[in-house]
């Protein structure tokens, strides 16, 4: 049943298993893919510094599933906000994890927008080396469903 047109399908298919080519169109140019590699999360390495602001629905932080965070600076408290897009994207999940770099005075502070919470509260604060949380949205707010720290 392969190199049917779409109008040229049964009423019922089969489901998918993952492993099926896909046609996408990038710039202009069909490539291939599967389900598989589509439904893959998507990660992003930055480097924080005191001050940082980061939207992470805008620019280029939108839309990724996992975020690696390191340290850059030293001495003292520091802190930088890293704001979560909004919640109303239900069943989201989202994973942010630091490396060895970070330290008890280093915060990466994950704070919601405006009426919108983060279990109950406005930020979740990562200040560990190592540390992850996974979360988790309703449409209404975010859950931390999943927190480690060494």
């Amino acid at each position: 049943m392969s190199n049917l047109k779409i109008t040229e399908l049964p009423q019922s298919t089969l489901p998918l298993d993952g492993n099926e080519i896909l046609a996408v169109v990038q710039d202009g140019e069909t490539r291939q893919t599967t389900l598989t590699e589509v439904n893959k999360p998507r990660g992003l390495s930055h480097t924080l510094q005191d001050g940082d602001t980061i939207n992470l629905a805008s620019g280029v932080f939108n839309g990724y599933d996992m975020y690696k965070f390191s340290w850059f600076g030293a001495g003292g408290n520091q802190n930088a906000t890293v704001t979560l897009p909004d919640v109303s994207d239900s069943g989201r999940m989202i994973r942010f994890i630091t490396d060895s770099s970070f330290t008890s005075n280093t915060h990466a502070r994950l704070t919601s927008k405006v009426n919108q919470t983060i279990d109950g509260g406005t930020e979740y604060v990562l200040n560990i080396a190592y540390e992850g949380v996974m979360i988790w949205s309703d449409g209404t707010e975010w859950f931390v469903i999943q927190a480690k720290a060494h």
